[in-house]
């Protein structure tokens, strides 16, 4: 999930026009709203009234909302979707086809999403997602646009290799 919301601040303070930030609630509950609140100054120029009950919305440019991959999505709230971003989601197998479920609903509501999603090399089966998703039904390119290799002495391999896909 999205933790803190750094990157869709980020993506906010950079022109997006609208930045949906995704957790399970829990999360979204005790740290990402928290985190919105306590930077909302700086996401836009003035400071906006407060809301009542907690603030996941950011006048409307930045919104933490709750979301557990494989559940039925809001399909009017995501119908703008272009891009989705996800950052190391790519870590327990058991969890490939809930995400590939909640990649394939996003698609069926925007048919021209892209995904970037960056992931670090730990077992064989990650490749396994990726081949997933290139499938008629979801993405038609899969592709690996970077990648990097971090050193770390501590690492059993001695460092680890870090792949950003872009899927359309």
């Amino acid at each position: 999930g999205c933790g803190v919301g750094l990157l869709g601040m980020c993506l906010s303070k950079m022109g997006a026009k609208k930045v949906y930030i995704t957790d399970l609630k829990s999360a979204v509950d005790s740290v990402t709203t928290p985190n919105l609140l306590a930077n909302k100054s700086r996401l836009l120029e003035t400071p906006f009234p407060e809301t009542a009950s907690p603030c996941r919305k950011i006048d409307g440019l930045v919104e933490a909302t709750p979301l557990e991959w494989g559940t039925p999505l809001d399909e009017e709230k995501y119908k703008d979707v272009d891009i989705v971003l996800g950052s190391d989601v790519v870590y327990w197998p058991e969890l490939f086809d809930k995400l590939t479920s909640t990649l394939q609903q996003l698609k069926h509501v925007n048919k021209n999403i892209t995904a970037y999603v960056s992931a670090q090399k730990r077992w064989k089966s990650d490749n396994v997602f990726f081949k997933k998703c290139k499938n008629p039904k979801l993405f038609k390119q899969v592709d690996i646009i970077a990648q990097q290799r971090f050193d770390d002495p501590e690492h059993p391999k001695g460092g680890s290799l870090v792949k950003i896909y872009k899927m359309c």
